[in-house]
Formats: structure tokens, sequence, C-alpha cells
């Protein structure tokens, strides 16, 4: 029996040093947009709408776990605190207890385990989806991965 995982890299964010503490730091207009383009694309998937949803707790993520769900996830989401500023590691071992999960969280963890997963360099932009099975061996493949459309930033 095969698990899933899917990563998820938070859309576009407000900059860094914009008055704010970064783990306030909010979506863009264009980080919506990109949060939408993702919904549709996770939404082609059903196997996905009841898996968990992980959601790290800086604000920027949680607004993009609430777009990207909207209109076809069915499965429980929980604020993870541990997502945030997370190692690759720590990231897999939230997913290694989760079973079969979606991960919301940030780079460049979320970079870091995609490479460490797939066994090569796999950039994950804002707004990036990555879907990854892992059969009974403990054998992980890549098998569907989203970037939005430069012209959604």
């Amino acid at each position: 029996m095969s698990r899933c995982w899917v990563l998820v890299r938070h859309a576009e964010a407000t900059p860094t040093g914009a008055g704010m503490p970064d783990r306030e730091r909010p979506l863009t207009r264009a980080g919506r947009r990109q949060a939408a383009e993702c919904a549709r694309w996770l939404g082609e998937r059903e196997e996905l709408s009841d898996l968990p949803m992980l959601v790290s707790p800086a604000r920027r993520t949680q607004q993009t776990a609430e777009l990207v769900r909207t209109g076809w996830h069915a499965g429980p989401v929980r604020t993870e605190a541990g997502i945030w500023n997370a190692t690759q590691g720590t990231l897999l071992a939230i997913l290694r207890e989760a079973g079969d999960a979606i991960l919301v969280g940030h780079n460049p963890g979320v970079e870091m385990l995609a490479r460490s997963l797939s066994g090569r360099v796999v950039p994950v932009g804002v707004g990036a989806a990555l879907v990854f099975e892992i059969d009974a061996d403990e054998r992980v493949r890549l098998v569907a991965r989203f970037q939005p459309s430069s012209d959604s930033a």
C-alpha cells in the first residue's frame, strides 16, 4: 500500500521588511492568484481530497492553505507549529508521523525536502505543489508537479 505526500510552498507574500514581523506577512494579490491556480490543479486530483492538511502558523501559509483548499479539499486542517522555519529533517518527521498528508510550508525546508525525497534538484517556487508517492518499500517517487504560470505573479 502506498502513501502520498503533497508539498505546497506558500504563495507570494509581502516582502520582508515591510514593517511587520516575518510570521505576519500576508499574501499579495499575485499570491492569492497563485493559490487559486494551485487549488484548481490540486482539485483535479480527487485522491487528495481527504488528506489531512498540515499548515505552518505563519499568516502567509494559513492564507495559502485557505485558498488552496477552496472547492475541493474535505480533509482535516491542522496548524503545525513545527513547520515554521523547519529543516528538511523536521518536515520529514512531521510527514512520517502524519502518514498521508498535504504540507503547506516554506523554503528552504520544502525545497530541501523535495530534493531529498526525489534525489534531484527540484525548484519549488512560490505557490508550487509537488505530489510524492511512497511505496511499501519506502521508495519515493515524484509523480506530479505544479508551478503557477508566470503571469499569475
